[in-house]
C-alpha cells in the first residue's frame, strides 16, 4: 500500500541521517571526544532512540496490514483499521514529530558546547547508558505491542 511505501521511505531517510551523523561524530567536525562528553549529545541520542522506538509500532502495523491485504483474494473483503487503531497511530505519529523537533535543538546547543562534561562531571559511559538502556527498552516495548496487537483492526 502507499502508506507502507511512504513509511519505508521514511525509514531509509532515517538510516541515511543516522549514518551521516555517525560519520560527523566519529570522523569529521569536532570529533568523538567532544561529542561523547556532551550530555546534550546523549540527550539527542536518546531522542533519536525514542523516535526509532515510536516509529516501530506504525511500521509493524502497516506491514501487518499490507500482508493481510495481499492475502485477500477478494479485495472487497478488506476491513479498514478501527477508529481505536487510527487514533493510536495518530497519537504515536504526533509524538514522533514532537520528538523529532528536539533533535535539532539538542544538536544546536551541543555544537555550542552547552553543558559540556567539564561543567557536569558526569562520565561519558554513564551518559551513554542513560541513552542506550531506555532506547532498547522502548524499542522492545514498541515491537511487543505491535506484534501482540489483536482486535484493533
Amino acid at each position: 500500500t502507499m502508506i507502507s511505501l511512504v513509511d519505508a521511505g521514511y525509514g531509509i531517510v532515517g538510516l541515511g541521517i543516522l549514518y551521516s551523523g555517525f560519520l560527523r561524530a566519529t570522523k569529521y567536525a569536532k570529533g568523538w571526544d567532544f561529542y561523547s562528553h556532551s550530555p546534550l549529545f546523549w540527550a539527542k541520542m536518546l531522542a533519536l532512540g525514542i523516535l526509532t522506538a515510536l516509529s516501530l509500532y506504525p511500521t509493524i502495523t502497516f506491514i501487518r496490514g499490507a500482508v493481510a491485504a495481499a492475502k485477500l483474494e477478494d479485495k472487497s473483503e478488506f476491513v479498514p483499521v478501527s477508529e481505536g487503531l487510527a487514533a493510536r497511530l495518530k497519537l504515536i505519529i504526533n509524538a514522533e514529530l514532537g520528538t523529532f523537533l528536539l533533535i535539532p535543538l539538542f544538536a544546536t546547543l551541543m555544537s555550542r558546547g552547552v553543558l559540556f562534561r567539564e561543567f557536569t562531571g558526569v562520565p561519558p559511559s554513564a551518559m551513554m547508558a542513560g541513552a542506550v538502556v531506555p532506547t532498547f527498552a522502548a524499542c522492545f516495548m514498541a515491537v511487543r505491542a505491535a506484534v501482540d496487537e489483536d482486535g484493533l483492526r
